[in-house]
């Protein structure tokens, strides 16, 4: 596919970025795109022309060669994806609106980080390393190198502070994996998970690819077993495989009930006839009814519940042609504007039952199952929407890039290499930003 021409999407470099002269039409480029950047004073922040969120994306079948491309430059990421950044923006305008973020920021966000990281000169350093649960912060800092690598334009310098827990903590600019409404400072990150979760899901499938390909393989084989009927179903559409006839008609959730709104989810379907819903012991996880992300595909209908804070299974979930049956989540992902929870939206593409989980989730149990062709559609405009387009591992990049350009544009300082900090490549063999020589 030709690169598609976007006179704002050079916008995110700064004024005084460091262009290589190009020829006259780089130049008129430059003049171009440097207009339109917003100064530290500027009270808008708008990244490309007003209502270009609104367009309709490219063609799915046009992405289904380009899903899994890294490079794609800011015009294509712009047309695949249109609708993916407003949370970097978001977060943009509210920094910008309170003086950009300063060293200070940075020096206080520092001390409740995982890490301290730079990118400079198109290379990533590690200024101060903590770490975090497990290797949820290491898993970021890869897909961050994943992403400076990957780039085939120039990404802005920048420096910033990642946290890996399960909500932004503080009151300062940073980056986290998920973040409360009220958390209006917290630049939300692609989580862990679309790098890889090891320690829960084991060696058999925990890199973000390995599970997209596991669920496919598994869908594909359901489809085998479906009979003609699921063959001439109306919402199947694309490539999508039809699945739907060979899937348990149940609701399925195992976990660690360890909240409140867990623990409704166990009360409202006990005893139910369309439950699959049960505890997992950590402890004892193969003999407690533990799934893959995978197994999960076998079941028209999956259970998404938050727990101490944001729950990393939703986008595995999401990789299943099947409904998502969620209560109203109360952490943010970089991808959560997304979803489509009107009943009466040809487009619905998730099912939100309201709390206490024992007073409606059997009620809207009982009419998924009695309208099927609803349900069908629910879980094929989830698989085309989210899994195939917004979800894949080149929306996750170009994401990643736009997020780092939106955060640079609100910075009041100049980035500078200095001395502290090492490049990604010895902290990645080392753990440390200083040692000693031997």
């Amino acid at each position: 596919m030709p690169d598609i021409q976007n006179p704002f999407s050079a916008g995110f470099t700064r004024r005084h970025a460091i262009v290589t002269a190009a020829g006259l039409f780089t130049l008129i480029a430059l003049i171009t795109f440097l207009k339109g950047v917003p100064s530290s004073s500027s009270t808008s922040f708008s990244r490309y022309p007003a209502g270009w969120q609104d367009r309709d994306p490219a063609p799915l079948g046009e992405l289904d060669s380009w899903a899994d491309n890294l490079h794609l430059t800011q015009s294509q990421c712009q047309v695949f994806f249109p609708r993916l950044y407003q949370e970097a923006d978001r977060a943009a305008e509210w920094t910008l609106s309170r003086g950009g973020v300063t060293l200070k920021d940075l020096d206080a966000a520092e001390e409740k980080g995982s890490a301290r990281l730079l990118i400079w000169r198109n290379k990533l350093y590690v200024r101060r390393w903590r770490g975090g649960i497990n290797t949820r912060a290491q898993a970021s800092l890869a897909a961050i190198h994943d992403m400076v690598i990957s780039s085939t334009e120039p990404l802005p310098d920048v420096e910033f502070v990642i946290q890996s827990g399960d909500n932004g903590d503080g009151d300062e600019p940073v980056f986290a994996l998920s973040r409360k409404p009220e958390q209006e400072s917290v630049s939300v990150l692609a989580d862990f998970g679309f790098y890889s979760w090891p320690e829960p899901l084991g060696s058999d499938a925990s890199a973000y690819t390995e599970i997209r390909q596991a669920a496919l393989d598994r869908e594909w084989g359901l489809a085998g077993k479906a009979g003609e009927d699921s063959l001439r179903s109306v919402n199947v559409t694309g490539n999508q495989p039809p699945s739907w006839g060979a899937k348990i008609p149940k609701l399925l959730w195992r976990g660690v009930p360890m909240v409140d709104v867990r623990q409704q989810l166990l009360r409202a379907s006990r005893d139910q006839p369309w439950s699959d819903v049960g505890e997992i012991d950590w402890g004892k996880v193969k003999e407690t009814g533990f799934l893959s992300p995978a197994e999960h595909c076998d079941y028209r209908f999956l259970a998404q519940v938050e727990g101490w804070g944001y729950s990393g299974r939703l986008k595995y979930l999401q990789m299943c042609r099947s409904v998502i049956v969620s209560h109203p989540l109360r952490y943010i992902q970089h991808f959560h504007h997304l979803f489509n929870t009107n009943d009466r939206s040809p487009q619905q593409n998730m099912v939100e039952v309201p709390t206490p989980l024992e007073e409606n989730l059997p009620a809207v149990m009982q009419a998924l199952i009695a309208d099927d062709e609803r349900a069908e559609r629910i879980a094929s405009n989830s698989w085309s929407y989210l899994r195939q387009r917004y979800l894949t591992p080149a929306a996750n990049n170009c994401y990643f890039r736009y997020a780092i350009r939106a955060y640079a544009s609100v910075q009041a300082f100049q980035p500078e290499r200095g001395d502290r900090g090492v490049a990604y490549e010895s902290w990645l063999l080392t753990g440390r930003t200083e040692w000693e020589q031997h």
